[in-house]
Formats: C-alpha cells, sequence, structure tokens
C-alpha cells in the first residue's frame, strides 16, 4: 500500500469521530439554570411537597403545647406514648413532625406536618382536640370523628 492509500484510509475513519464530536460539543440548546430550591430556573414556585419550610405558619396555641402520654404512662422520655407539642413542631417516641400549616377550630386543631424518623420522612396530617376533663385526643384528620383509643394527659 502506498503512502496515499493509508493516510486516505486513515483520514476517512477519522472523519466521522470528527463529524460526532463536533455535533455534541455545539448545541443549540441552552443549558436549564437550577434555582438555589433546586427547582429548574423556569420561575415557578417550588411544588407543594417540596420542603418542610414553615416560615409564615401560624404557632401551635398555649393551650395544645406540653408534655403528654398515655393516661397510665410515667411521662417519661423513653415513654412510647410520650408526646410533646412545641410552638412548630410535634415530637412523636421516635419520630418528629414540622408543622407545615395549622386549622384551628375551638378546641381542636389540624395540622399538616412534615413527618422525619428512622431515617424516613412522610407527611401526617393529624387533628388534635382538647376535651373538657382534660385529656387530647388524636385522630387522622381524614377520619375526625374516629375515637382516639389512647388519650394522652399532661404531664406536670
Amino acid at each position: 500500500m502506498t503512502m496515499g492509500i493509508k493516510l486516505g484510509l486513515l483520514l476517512a475513519a477519522a472523519l466521522p469521530l470528527v463529524a460526532c464530536s463536533k455535533e455534541s460539543a455545539v448545541s443549540s440548546e441552552k443549558p436549564i439554570p437550577v434555582e438555589p430550591d433546586g427547582g429548574i430556573g423556569d420561575g415557578a414556585p417550588p411544588l407543594p411537597d417540596s420542603g418542610d419550610e414553615t416560615t409564615g405558619v401560624a404557632q401551635i396555641p398555649e393551650r395544645f403545647r406540653g408534655v403528654w402520654d398515655a393516661d397510665g404512662g410515667t411521662c417519661d422520655p423513653y415513654s412510647d406514648m410520650r408526646l410533646e407539642i412545641e410552638a412548630d413542631q410535634v415530637l412523636f417516641y421516635e419520630s418528629g413532625g414540622q408543622v407545615r400549616s395549622l386549622q384551628i377550630e375551638g378546641d381542636s386543631m389540624r395540622l399538616d406536618l412534615a413527618m422525619s424518623g428512622e431515617e424516613e420522612t412522610w407527611r401526617s396530617l393529624l387533628q388534635f382536640t382538647l376535651r373538657d376533663d382534660g385529656t387530647l385526643h388524636i385522630v387522622d384528620a381524614a377520619t375526625p370523628d374516629a375515637q382516639d383509643r389512647i388519650p394522652r394527659k399532661r404531664c406536670t
């Protein structure tokens, strides 16, 4: 084979590679900017489930706050029915939730909580009701007429 043929074959083999790399290097699409909150930069607000932000959420009323335990509970931090309610969060035995939204109606409050515990996260919508006997009852807000089988008493 002559030098000219070898050079021609080499160029013919390399030409598609050059064309491919040129095509991939030059793109008519603009990159999508990423917003600080991880959004795609299209100016849209974050999705409702995208974070645990509680800015602007009303605080849990004082009458619900404090430490609660089952009627026969010890109120000890290791009691599995112990519950601590703060201004912006609810702490259960092995999980806790930041308040995302809050609705008050009389002696009941409905909380949308961004929960986490045992390396998992989830949303929980709960209704807390204070009864005349001083007990706190907690049920799933989707079934507010359900009976709480383990009402809680305030710890002193």
